[in-house]
């Protein structure tokens, strides 16, 4: 009886490790407090996600439409910008030879953020989610996630449509 306790115990346990993991890998965010991109069923990218090499990031994504590459003011290294059709990422230097993805811009429906925004909505459509509403200056309302720096840049046309949205983190580029 001890012996099928133990072993409850030690499968419980490793089972509450295994879960805790993903939220303590090196380079991943906690996905809770940011948001990014939808790319598929299986792959989304969020903002502080980090890749060991671009290579690895076009290897899922495909090659760029245009790569810019300028010299970082956040950190040693370079800014790369990866921009591809109806979306962008902004990729700031984290370490040797790493990349964190420090800001997205969507500009096109056919992709919405984690969070489920997408350019096209009704701009009343981030009432339903954790977002809160910072300030407001012409067509551009600034958001931020609540409890974290995550923030959300959304223009809208004069119906109240998002036209472009702009994900990021005060973390890697002061305050929007």
């Amino acid at each position: 009886m001890k012996k099928i306790s133990c072993s409850a115990i030690v499968l419980f346990l490793t089972a509450a490790i295994l879960t805790l993991l993903p939220a303590c890998v090196p380079g991943r965010t906690n996905r809770d407090h940011t948001d990014g991109i939808v790319l598929s069923e299986s792959f989304s990218i969020a903002i502080g996600d980090v890749f060991e090499n671009e290579t690895e990031l076009t290897a899922r994504l495909g090659e760029p439409v245009r790569r810019q590459e300028s010299q970082s003011c956040i950190a040693v290294g370079t800014d790369i910008n990866l921009s591809y059709d109806g979306f962008s990422l902004t990729l700031y230097p984290s370490g040797d030879s790493a990349h964190v993805v420090g800001n997205i811009k969507l500009s096109s429906p056919s992709f919405a953020t984690i969070r489920g925004i997408r350019p096209g909505d009704a701009l009343s459509s981030i009432d339903a989610t954790p977002y809160s509403l910072s300030s407001h200056s012409g067509s551009d309302y600034t958001y931020f996630l609540d409890n974290s720096s995550c923030f959300l840049i959304v223009s809208v046309d004069d119906s109240g449509a998002i036209t472009r949205l702009i994900l990021g983190s005060s973390e890697f580029m002061g305050t929007p």
